[in-house]
């Protein structure tokens, strides 16, 4: 899961922080550009059918274990897309 969002987030704009490997998880935390609220952004995606959620000033990204591949990849285009709107 990680490696996907490496590969096809926008990491310019999602910052992903390292955390202690026995922190990691399928949940990913993404730390946005300053003065851009991750409660708002969340609004947005899910305005676009894309669920996620701020926790602690972070983005989450939670997906269930049954999320495919092409439905992770669509949803990281939309992030992706709301982040170069933002």
């Amino acid at each position: 899961m990680r490696a996907a969002l490496n590969a096809d987030l926008n990491t310019e704009f999602f910052a992903l922080p390292r955390f202690a490997s026995e922190n990691e998880s399928g949940i990913v935390s993404c730390l946005l550009p300053e003065g851009i609220d991750p409660g708002a952004f969340a609004r947005r995606a899910a305005g676009e059918g894309v669920f996620v959620s701020s926790r602690g000033g972070y983005l989450r990204i939670a997906p269930h274990f049954c999320t495919t591949d092409a439905e992770l990849d669509h949803a990281l285009q939309i992030l992706n897309r709301l982040a170069a709107g933002a």
